[in-house]
């Protein structure tokens, strides 16, 4: 592969790290910006790396994909993230009346 393949790729898997992230920290506006960066890197790289016409079907898939791709990892990050909440919520502590946690020494 090329450098400027092995760069998009990069830039993809970055992308999707920052969307799960901000699924997992319930930050729907750095999702947004993020996914509009991304759609406006892929827009670039389609246009002048790959001379293709952007309103091309091929072009609106790749762009199509990006956004699914990107609402995937939010979506991934924000579940992941309810589960850990909720699991950090039912903790059963010493405190809790009726709850005896057995005292490890």
């Amino acid at each position: 592969m090329t450098a400027g393949v092995w760069l998009a790729v990069a830039l993809l898997l970055a992308g999707l790290a920052i969307c799960a992230w901000a699924g997992y920290r319930m930050r729907p506006l750095v999702f947004v910006a993020v996914t509009l960066a991304g759609l406006a890197a892929n827009a670039l790289w389609m246009v002048v790396g790959l001379q293709a016409d952007p309103l091309s079907p091929h072009a609106l898939m790749a762009q199509a994909s990006l956004v699914l791709y990107a609402v995937v990892s939010f979506g991934s990050g924000w579940l992941i993230g309810r589960v850990r909440r909720r699991f950090i919520a039912t903790r059963v502590d010493e405190d809790t009346p009726g709850g005896q946690v057995p005292k490890v020494e």
